[in-house]
């Protein structure tokens, strides 16, 4: 990374180079970012910051990092890292019947190739939990565990969502 000082200046962008986004088109990457070659920038200022939230917002990376590379006199150059979440090859509801299982996967709405979100995650947990605590079983417990899934290819997973379910209540 260059150091660029505490006050701000004013630049060009004389180019965006991209890593770790092999599976995403680097056009629909600046588009979303709000930023392109020629775009006059402040260094600091908020355009990487909103730029970097904005990919963020897309809930399809884990990590997203803007770094200037070089400078070479108003122009920058910059790097544009991501990380991409992993996408899901199957999931698993461990601890629970198979009538329970056709119910469950009809509510789940999730799929192979799904993007692996925390959001996505809460989801489907809550899913399973409210369908025990309707069926009158108490102290519902759901978690989940991320399992590589090296036959699917990089970045897929096997998602286990774990349940115990405890003693059905008898009365309401």
């Amino acid at each position: 990374r260059i150091g660029l000082g505490f006050y701000s200046k004013q630049y060009e962008i004389g180019g965006i180079e991209f890593e770790n986004a092999e599976h995403f088109d680097s056009r629909m990457i600046l588009m979303v970012a709000g930023l392109q070659v020629g775009d006059k920038i402040s260094i600091p200022g908020d355009r990487i910051s909103t730029a970097i939230d904005n990919l963020w917002k897309q809930g399809m990376f884990e990590d997203v990092k803007i770094s200037a590379t070089r400078i070479q006199d108003n122009l920058v150059f910059l790097k544009i890292t991501l990380r991409e979440r992993p996408k899901m090859s199957k999931y698993k509801i461990m601890g629970i019947s198979g009538d329970d299982h056709k119910k469950l996967n009809d509510d789940l709405h999730i799929s192979a190739g799904d993007v692996v979100t925390e959001n996505m995650l809460q989801t489907s947990k809550n899913i399973i939990r409210s369908y025990y605590l309707e069926k009158g079983f108490s102290n519902v417990e759901v978690t989940h565990s991320l399992e590589p899934d090296t036959s699917e290819g990089k970045d897929r997973v096997i998602v286990y969502f774990h349940t115990s379910y405890g003693i059905k209540k008898f009365f309401k």
